[in-house]
């Protein structure tokens, strides 16, 4: 094999193996090991494949230590000198102390096409779910290193409304922006996530599952004519269309269509157990489900 010069790039934040076939990884991706049975060679592994499927990734197995020269082309003595400088140079961690400071910059985030890295348009990268992103009570978020920890700060008082995931600036607040960050940093299954924030945001750009056994309730709701699911004859609360779909777990939620313009409620309403176990506060007839769509108030039924 041709000699293997590692070199650190600062500016991409990755390691490279120039004279290798796969020269480039990004940072806190690889560690090196002597072979325990072939001392004078070693053997890179991809940390985070590893971590995924629990099956060790080798990236380069069994390559004579004498293969491998420093960023200057010096060799190494021994095999284990090797080992250790290819997992200093890919475990760069902390980045510049507490991080780099976003404060006015705007920075679009994205997966390559493996969905294996995070990539920067800053020029920095990061192996997926190495990274999270979490909100400073200045309003700001904060991207740290996703080690339990999170006492590595790769950079801070990045600003919500400055962040963009593939070309396409984040909508919400800096609740949502940061959910929308770490579905990203971990290959979520949203596009985008729940809207937590008070912002009108109104649409969830996701696939999602029709609702199931839908019922239209009160003296005033009707089965319009064609695409439309639901109408009614006449204005006022004396109409309702229920599912008996549940909420039960974090992250859920439902989305509308509406076509017409108008004043329309959409919430939640109690199940006959739990109004009957009294969990709800305020007005008990408010409150009671038998009342959504037949008593003439907008709360009914909420």
């Amino acid at each position: 094999m041709s000699e293997i010069r590692i070199v650190r790039n600062e500016a991409g934040n990755c390691i490279n193996f120039y004279g290798a076939s796969n020269p480039t990884y990004w940072n806190a991706c690889l560690s090196g090991e002597v072979d325990t049975d072939k001392p004078d060679t070693i053997n890179v592994i991809n940390d985070i494949i590893t971590a995924q499927t629990g099956v060790t990734q080798y990236e380069f197995y069994r390559i004579p230590y004498t293969d491998f020269t420093d960023a200057d082309g010096n060799s190494f003595n021994t095999a284990q000198e090797a080992a250790d400088y290819i997992t200093e140079k890919a475990n760069v961690i902390g980045l510049s102390g507490e991080g780099i400071d976003l404060t006015g910059e705007t920075v679009c985030f994205s997966l390559d096409a493996t969905s294996t890295s995070i990539m920067l348009d800053n020029g920095y990268a990061f192996g997926v779910n190495t990274i999270k992103a979490i909100p400073n009570a200045d309003g700001t978020i904060h991207i740290v290193s996703n080690d339990g920890a999170d006492n590595i700060t790769h950079f801070h008082h990045l600003d919500a409304g400055n962040t963009c995931i593939n070309g396409v600036t984040v909508g919400g607040g800096l609740n949502d922006v940061v959910n929308s960050l770490n579905e990203l940093f971990t290959v979520g299954a949203f596009e985008s996530v729940v809207i937590s924030d008070p912002y009108s945001t109104m649409v969830a750009d996701v696939a999602g599952v029709d609702i199931v056994s839908p019922t239209y309730v009160g003296g005033n709701s009707i089965d319009p004519v064609g695409a439309d699911v639901f109408g009614s004859s006449a204005s006022g609360n004396l109409n309702g269309y229920l599912s008996t779909e549940i909420i039960d777990q974090a992250g859920e939620y439902f989305t509308f269509d509406i076509r017409v313009e108008g004043t329309i409620g959409m919430g939640l309403v109690h199940s006959q157990d739990s109004y009957d176990n009294g969990y709800y506060s305020g007005n008990a007839t408010y409150a009671n489900p038998d009342n959504f769509g037949t008593y003439n108030s907008q709360h009914a039924g909420f």
